[in-house]
């Protein structure tokens, strides 16, 4: 007996593995190219049509009985299972041509979920099922044994309705998934037969007949050229952003639809969930739906733009989805990615071996007529001798034999023409048997053509679908716009905000509303925050453009609004996703272009104590993508902070509390690929902290350490210097006290919003008592460290 070892196990595993996988991509979870449907939604329709002998124009049956007739010919898992994928292939609402027409509550968009039991409810195909079963009985598809070996099951239907391409699914199977939308019934057909006419389709004459998806309900693509790209590929390189229809009357925002796979369960959530952001905006909100029928009213607030609150609406809830294409499809036994000419290719492809299995069935059976007419027209020119043969015979089995050898006929003929009754003797009947003939020969002919000429069965291909369109196609529903919205009409649709946009040194960036920063005492304990720790902090708002600098001296353009919203404590979002960065490339700075700013010059400021002054139009067309210089470093320097100005003072503050007051206007404006000019002359273990821009509502300057003691010191106290001095002593830096850790220019009305580790805290600036340069300062928050801070 010989020892497993470890390296059977794994092969074994591994086999197993991908016997399994296989299994389930080719049999459970991709559906097949032929007719689109996955195994259990076959199994369901054959049930029914096949084994029940339903019908569209028949009675509907109990789904508990279809349910439990599928368990016992084919399907092997549980009726709940069974019962979900059968409600599904009957909702309106999911299926653009349902292949069941259901009787009950199978499902509504108010609540996927809310099914009622299945013996309450009914089910029978749909005329597009039938199109999908057309000719089964003239064995065109191949079959496979059921689970119990009791029933021969289709491994495809014939499927002469499209609807691999005409009804949307999803599917997801071991490292593999599908998803295609639905499209129009009436345009597919009219795809298949510029197609046929023309196997060199491109992609553009496809478009144009064909122009994107068709949704079960009235639904707006606003991205309609990213369709293209999907149907080359397979893929979507962009996913298709899907809206409802919407209708304004006064301040009431009415929505009539809700997107593809959305419900209004989850949109009713997602309100709830951002109910603090809508409220600003929303007076009140009714679901006035009936069965059927979307109609969800939003009342807004009379100094909100209905039109803006939509696309705050669009933003946070599934009234604006997304739909990709993955056209994961099993095509001969195997998954592949399909592009939409490809899935065409493959239905012509079906169909044509549709018809000529048809044309082989029929044929068939016209030669088998065709023989048995030929033997009873050679016994009619003999009648009599045919009948004294039969008279004369002692029993059937002789009479057979007699005429087979007297005639020359075969046993099937002989057969034939014992079983004719005498009434058929007659003149008539003889002209009837060989305009019979006749015809039986015309059908051979026919099908032998179909069988041998492709450009035949392409013209038969071509006038069966366009007889299908003629009697189901129906009007497309879905608008494909593409809304390229204007930088100015974007930026009106964005609702102002004032927040607080944070970076960190892992490189993640957040957005939190200055509204949920609520002011608290100084020495308080604060508020929670991310245990990571914080780069940059700045105020500004929703309208605004953050620019984004890296330690390569490039920068970055991105609109404030477009960084997700998070809370206080949340990490963010990594940056790489918002801008794409070169390798070993890290963000060390960010800073806020107001939206009417009447700022002239972007103002650098970097840890050497370099000053560089730019105008600032050179920095205006900077893309959010790629960036553009922004400055160049000289030795290991890198940037403390950059800001926008007019022409103001500046005060320059370092880690040790060295701080100097210059005035910009002294200093030329250079280019964007320079290094700038001496500012401050720092002591060998110092750096510039932060360079800050005098602005005449500004009064004193707050300053905080590391261990959190903070002060405010008035302006006076800092005259205008020479650029290129040391400064002067703003701050005692100790063993104590730690380093300066943040420095703002502030006023009496100004919050400010210390940002730390475990906590964070807000507080007013009037409850800061004024020190002078040499004072130590007080505690402002208990057992935090600082990192950060930002005003209000």
């Amino acid at each position: 007996m010989s020892l497993i070892t470890e390296n059977d196990i794994l092969n074994e595993a591994k086999d197993c593995f991908l016997t399994y996988a296989s299994e389930v991509l080719t049999d459970r979870a991709i559906p097949a190219a032929e007719d689109g449907l996955l195994s259990a939604q076959r199994k369901i329709l054959w049930t029914m049509m096949d084994y029940l002998k339903m019908t569209s124009k028949g009675k509907t049956k109990k789904c508990q009985g279809i349910v439990g007739s599928t368990l016992a010919t084919s399907y092997f898992h549980g009726d709940q299972s069974c019962y979900g994928v059968l409600c599904k292939l009957s909702q309106p609402y999911l299926m653009r041509y349902p292949l069941i027409i259901g009787q009950g509550s199978l499902g509504t968009q108010a609540d996927n979920d809310l099914v009622a039991s299945p013996r309450y409810t009914e089910a029978k195909p749909s005329p597009y099922a039938e199109l999908m079963m057309e000719d089964f009985k003239k064995n065109v598809v191949p079959l496979k044994e059921t689970y119990n070996g009791e029933f021969m099951e289709p491994v495809v239907l014939p499927s002469l309705f499209p609807n691999a391409i005409c009804n949307g699914r999803q599917a997801i199977g071991i490292s593999m998934s599908h998803s295609t939308p639905p499209h129009n019934l009436g345009e597919v057909c009219d795809a298949i037969v510029a197609y046929l006419n023309n196997n060199n389709l491109t992609i553009d004459e496809l478009l144009d007949i064909m122009p994107g998806p068709d949704f079960p309900l009235s639904n707006t693509i606003i991205n309609k050229k990213d369709v293209r790209a999907a149907y080359a590929t397979g893929r979507s390189v962009v996913s298709l952003k899907v809206r409802g229809e919407y209708e304004i009357k006064g301040q009431n925002l009415i929505f009539t639809t809700i997107p593809y796979r959305a419900y209004r369960n989850k949109i009713k959530e997602q309100i709830e969930k951002n109910i603090d952001e809508l409220e600003k905006y929303i007076e009140d909100f009714d679901d006035e739906s009936n069965l059927g029928q979307n109609r969800l009213v939003f009342k807004c607030k009379k100094d909100a733009a209905p039109a803006a609150v939509a696309e705050k609406l669009f933003a946070l809830t599934d009234l604006q989805t997304t739909v990709s294409y993955n056209m994961n499809y099993v095509v001969n036994g195997t998954p592949k990615m399909c592009s939409m000419l490809d899935l065409i290719k493959e239905y012509c492809i079906h169909q044509e071996n549709i018809i000529v299995k048809i044309a082989q069935n029929d044929k068939e059976k016209a030669e088998a007529r065709k023989h048995i007419i030929e033997g009873l027209l050679i016994i009619l020119d003999d009648v009599d001798t045919a009948i004294q043969i039969i008279r004369n015979s002692d029993n059937r089995k002789e009479a057979e034999q007699a005429l087979i050898k007297k005639y020359n006929i075969s046993e099937i003929q002989s057969k034939a023409v014992l079983d004719m009754k005498l009434a058929r003797l007659t003149k008539l009947d003889r002209d009837d048997l060989l305009n019979e003939l006749n015809e039986k020969i015309n059908i051979i002919a026919d099908c032998d053509k179909l069988i041998n000429d492709k450009s035949y069965r392409d013209s038969k291909l071509i006038t069966k679908v366009t007889e299908m369109k003629k009697k189901y196609a129906d009007a497309r529903r879905t608008t494909l716009l593409q809304i390229d919205i204007p930088k100015e009409e974007k930026e009106s649709s964005i609702i102002p905000e004032d927040c607080i946009v944070t970076i960190t040194k892992s490189g993640f960036i957040k957005r939190v509303p200055a509204k949920n920063i609520k002011v608290q005492k100084a020495n308080g304990k604060g508020i929670k925050s991310s245990e990571d720790i914080v780069l940059n902090t700045i105020s500004t708002n929703t309208i605004d453009t953050l620019m984004i600098f890296t330690d390569i001296g490039k920068m970055y353009r991105i609109s404030v609004n477009d960084i997700p919203e998070c809370t206080n404590a949340a990490k963010g979002t990594p940056i790489s996703n918002i801008i794409t960065l070169e390798n070993k490339e890290n963000v060390i700075a960010i800073t806020s272009l107001y939206k009417n700013t009447n700022a002239e010059y972007a103002i650098f400021i970097t840890k050497n104590g370099m000053f560089k002054k730019t105008c600032l139009e050179e920095y205006i067309g900077g893309k959010k993508k790629s960036g553009i210089t922004a400055i160049k470093f000289k030795d290991d320097d890198t940037l403390a902070n950059v800001t926008f100005v007019k022409d103001e003072d500046f005060l320059i503050v370092t880690k040790k509390g060295m701080i100097i007051h210059i005035e910009s206007k002294s200093i030329n404006a250079i280019g964007r690929n320079t290094i700038g000019v001496k500012a401050i002359k720092l002591s060998e273990d110092d750096e510039v902290l932060i360079g800050l821009p005098i602005h005449k509502f500004s009064d004193s300057l707050f300053l905080i350490s590391n261990d959190g003691l903070g002060k405010k010191i008035k302006l006076s106290e800092f005259p205008v210097q020479i650029k290129g001095g040391k400064g002067l002593s703003g701050y005692r830096v100790n063993n104590t006290t730690g380093e300066v850790v943040g420095a703002a220019l502030i006023s009496n009305n100004d919050n400010l919003y210390l940002i730390g580790r475990p906590n964070s805290i807000c507080i007013s600036a009037q409850d800061i008592p004024e020190s002078s340069r040499t004072a130590l300062g007080n505690i402002m928050i208990k057992d935090s460290k600082v990192y950060s801070i930002v005003k209000i």
